[in-house]
Order: structure tokens, then C-alpha cells, then sequence
């Protein structure tokens, strides 16, 4: 759980997504 732009602008809590 880091904190990145997800898909979801609004949720900036990444649950399985990782950056490039």
C-alpha cells in the first residue's frame, strides 16, 4: 500500500497496483 495515482483519482491507496 503505497501512495500513487491509481485509476481512482479520488484514492490515492494503492491495494494490488504497482507504479512503472
Amino acid at each position: 500500500s503505497k501512495v500513487w495515482p491509481t485509476q481512482n483519482m479520488k484514492h490515492y491507496e494503492t491495494l494490488s497496483y504497482l507504479p512503472p
